[in-house]
């Protein structure tokens, strides 16, 4: 692997501005639902989208690093699941207890079943009923995990195949790739990142065009928040945005490498998948006022004390998440207990 790629603090910095732009849509959504606003805003899918974006770009990488594609999955299952787990198994055992969604009145059988499909992160890329909302984008992470290890796989054992053997499983690879991308469109963004992947591993410049992009970047930024919700647009912005933030040069880059958005960057997925734990509370209590609070012209005020306290008190459980779930129970846990060696004398005493 490449040594300029070994450490990218903008795609670092990037994962905390896409996870501070999903709370700030979940907060305008809860204030909608709350009865405080009306309209849609496409902030989340915007921040969804990018971070499809850099999973394309650092998965390949990922994978060359391991070199291997069990020890590839292994990694990515200690970095999602012990997070994942924790909430999984508070939603499943307070759900029912409050009447939370269609946690109501749910059978014994339907809850066994969901609880089983969400553990498998399998809402998202199937019909199934969803417990952490935003969880969906996981299940898409995975199909992107199995759709690049089989590539890996390919590539790496390309020498032991017959040119026409190889060139049929190319065929039904690219075959899956893209019924998976026309069921699932937004898939594609992951293609974005895997461009950026490519272009950065082949040392590919364009020196014109990466000044031109790196200037624009910015204001490509303003126009894909500003715009309404479209594919084929975000999938345009997207990629000129993405391009110079991969190279690291520019406005957009040094902002995003800012002590800020590396702090938001290193717990960003914990707040993104705890930040909702943290606004619904909230929502609740302010949609109790919503008739006093919009009769009396205070809806602006609210939301921002709304946003402000669910963003501080998503931000803590999140920090604390960070720190004893991400670092010190899958730093200092799960990875030395897989590390460790079977005690194989042990086990034969015992026999």
């Amino acid at each position: 692997m490449k040594k300029n790629m070994d450490r990218n603090m903008t795609i670092h910095g990037l994962r905390g501005l896409c996870a501070l732009l999903v709370v700030f849509a979940h907060v305008y959504g809860m204030s909608v639902t709350g009865g405080l606003l009306q309209g849609k805003t496409s902030l989340g899918l915007i921040g969804v989208n990018i971070f499809f974006m850099i999973s394309g770009f650092v998965i390949p990488l990922s994978l060359l690093k391991h070199d291997n594609i069990k020890e590839f999955f292994i990694n990515r299952i200690i970095r999602i699941y012990p997070v994942f787990l924790t909430l999984h198994l508070i939603v499943f055992a307070t759900g029912p207890i409050i009447g939370y969604e269609w946690f109501k009145n749910i059978s014994i059988f339907e809850y066994i079943k969901n609880f089983l499909t969400n553990l498998f992160m399998l809402p998202g890329m199937f019909r199934i009923p969803i417990a952490q909302k935003n969880a969906w984008s996981l299940s898409y992470e995975f199909a992107f995990y199995v759709a690049m290890s089989v590539l890996f796989y390919l590539v790496m054992n390309q020498k032991q195949k017959q040119k026409m053997v190889k060139t049929i499983l190319y065929l039904f690879w690219a075959t899956a790739v893209l019924i998976l991308i026309y069921t699932h469109k937004p898939m594609i963004f992951f293609a974005i990142g895997w461009l950026g992947f490519y272009l950065s591993y082949k040392n590919i410049n364009i020196n014109n065009m990466n000044n031109t992009l790196a200037f624009i970047c910015p204001f490509v930024f303003a126009l894909m928040l500003a715009i309404p919700r479209n594919i084929f647009a975000y999938l345009i912005l997207g990629t000129l945005f993405f391009l110079p933030v991969v190279k690291q040069q520019g406005i957009m880059s040094k902002l995003l490498r800012t002590k800020f958005f590396k702090y938001y960057g290193d717990i960003s997925y914990s707040l993104y998948l705890i930040h909702p734990f943290a606004l619904y509370p909230l929502k609740l209590v302010f949609s109790k006022f919503s008739g006093y609070i919009i009769a009396n012209n205070l809806v602006y005020y609210v939301i921002l004390c709304f946003g402000t306290v669910g963003l501080l008190l998503a931000t803590f459980l999140s920090h604390f998440s960070y720190l004893y779930i991400e670092q010190w129970l899958t730093k200092n846990v799960i990875r030395k207990a897989l590390a460790r060696p079977l005690d194989i004398s042990g086990m034969r005493q015992h026999q």
